[in-house]
């Protein structure tokens, strides 16, 4: 316990872990959480580039969180002060469409990978820490989620791209035509 208090904040100092029966219901800054989820990193001897990594993927998540404040999925985990977080009430649904708003933009699979990565440990780290009650990562995998059309669509435009390739299409060719192809039956799809 006393090792931990020295991590927390200033008006956490008297608050070291949750007691049982009491409600989860911490606010933090964003500033306030990276700077605990640093110093457990760095207190369980992580590389200086793994850090810098995880800290990049946490604010792009929390950066994220706080566009979905508008949402009603965002709400419940934002607090009325701007940019304070409740990691508490970080549900498994909001992460999954955290999931999904990555696969949807496209980002590299690796990063991807990468940040769901991030989100687990920062989900486990908030539950050890007593910030959360349960952790909401627990099923959280890197496959991404298709409905059964994004599928059909996904299988096509795979089956296209290597009969580009066949044909001899550049690889530039292949990325391009089949990004288009995928992005117009997504839209025509919606």
């Amino acid at each position: 316990m006393n090792f931990w208090r020295k991590f927390l904040p200033r008006q956490l100092k008297s608050w070291p872990c949750q007691p049982k029966g009491r409600k989860f219901s911490q606010t933090l800054s964003q500033q306030e959480l990276l700077d605990l989820f640093r110093r457990h990193l760095e207190a369980e001897k992580t590389s200086p580039l793994t850090v810098k990594n995880y800290l990049s993927d946490l604010r792009h998540f929390l950066g994220w969180l706080t566009l979905e404040m508008a949402s009603h999925q965002g709400r419940q985990a934002l607090s009325p002060q701007e940019n304070q977080i409740n990691p508490a009430k970080i549900t498994s649904a909001l992460l999954l469409a955290y999931k999904n708003f990555l696969f949807a933009n496209r980002i590299a699979k690796s990063t991807i990978h990468r940040r769901l990565a991030t989100i687990r440990r920062f989900c486990q780290f908030c539950q050890d820490k007593g910030l959360s009650k349960q952790n909401p990562a627990v099923n959280l995998t890197n496959a991404p989620i298709y409905t059964s059309a994004e599928k059909e669509i996904h299988d096509l435009v795979s089956q296209f791209g290597a009969w580009l390739k066949e044909n001899g299409a550049s690889r530039n060719t292949i990325k391009n035509y089949t990004a288009d192809v995928r992005q117009y039956l997504l839209k025509t799809m919606a």
